[in-house]
């Protein structure tokens, strides 16, 4: 009998996946970090990732794993050399998450060009002639800049069109043909992006060459009217330098979602900084993308389980391994 790791309890419909494609030993640990749940995860074959990580250590300790899960797209939390090196499949879920997650980054920037944040803590106080401040704004007619214009990207802008806005991408693993074929302006350089557009949505994934890309720089190069967002990914903003620029007024507000230490700690500048909207990494967390993920990651897990090549993993190297020879 196959033993499955939960590191939290899925959504109701993943947990019922389980119990109706078979008898399992499904153990449910309760924590994202693997030095919590070392002796079960020695004897696990399986591991359904919600919050948490697999790193070179807890591979090592996984002696019978032959499959890794994770709830959503993101799987920088993931060792995937240490994956490849024992030809375990990392299942991921595409297309469970990205419209949350679109919608979230919109429900940011309307928030922001409103100035929700301020009209509902001075109304709160009683100051009924913060409506009179004149700060909010209409997207129709603006500019929005993805950087990064994959699935979640594209999704994102078409709820922008919607509203009127011009939409501009910059994305180096796309040509400019693929991008205008995609419905968007094409930038020749990130600068543009920073330099042109009233609103910048981030949607790359983390990795060691976006770790920290916009930066100090970047920034500003940025109009002060200008909004920010990221739900990509906490690291790829340099938070200490966009809380400065809030700080000082050099834009105009910023929402994140992401933080590059999640949660983050009581000093992270943007806790405290001016004009900025943060949400606890819940852009994905819907119930209908929960749901969605969750069947995802326990259908893959089973046919990895049963001998069978799922193929929405993030690693298809790992099949070149001798295990699968």
């Amino acid at each position: 009998m196959a033993k499955i790791l939960l590191t939290q309890t899925l959504c109701l419909s993943g947990m019922e996946l389980l119990r109706l494609r078979g008898e399992r030993d499904v153990v449910v640990v309760n924590s994202g970090d693997p030095a919590d749940f070392y002796p079960e995860l020695e004897t696990a074959d399986a591991i359904i990732i919600r919050v948490g990580r697999m790193d070179e250590r807890a591979f090592e300790r996984a002696k019978n794993l032959k499959v890794v899960a994770r709830t959503g797209v993101g799987y920088d939390s993931i060792d995937i050399a240490a994956a490849n090196a024992r030809g375990i499949p990392v299942v991921v879920t595409p297309g469970a998450v990205e419209h949350s997650v679109a919608e979230h980054t919109l429900t940011l920037f309307l928030a922001l060009s409103k100035n929700l944040l301020e009209n509902d803590r001075e109304l709160k106080r009683g100051n009924w002639g913060i409506r009179n401040a004149g700060k909010g704004i209409e997207l129709r007619g603006k500019k929005i800049g993805f950087v990064g214009y994959g699935r979640t990207g594209r999704l994102t802008a078409r709820l922008f069109e919607a509203l009127g806005v011009e939409i501009l991408a910059y994305d180096p693993h796309l040509s400019a043909d693929q991008i205008r074929s995609a419905g968007a302006g094409a930038a020749a350089r990130i600068e543009d992006i920073f330099l042109e557009c009233d609103m910048i949505s981030v949607h790359v994934p983390l990795l060691d060459e976006t770790r920290g890309m916009i930066d100090a720089r970047l920034i500003g190069l940025m109009r002060e009217t200008a909004f920010l967002v990221n739900c990509s990914r906490g690291g790829i903003v340099d938070e200490r330098a966009l809380a400065d620029a809030l700080n000082q007024g050099k834009i105009a507000g910023a929402g994140s979602d992401v933080f590059a230490g999640e949660p983050p700690a009581a000093d992270n500048p943007l806790l405290g900084a001016r004009n900025a909207l943060l949400t606890p990494h819940v852009a994905g967390v819907t119930r209908e993308s929960s749901a969605a993920a969750a069947r995802m990651a326990v259908e893959g897990c089973l046919e990895v389980l049963a001998g069978l090549k799922y193929q929405l993993i993030a690693n298809p190297q790992a099949y070149d391994h001798p295990r699968w020879k």
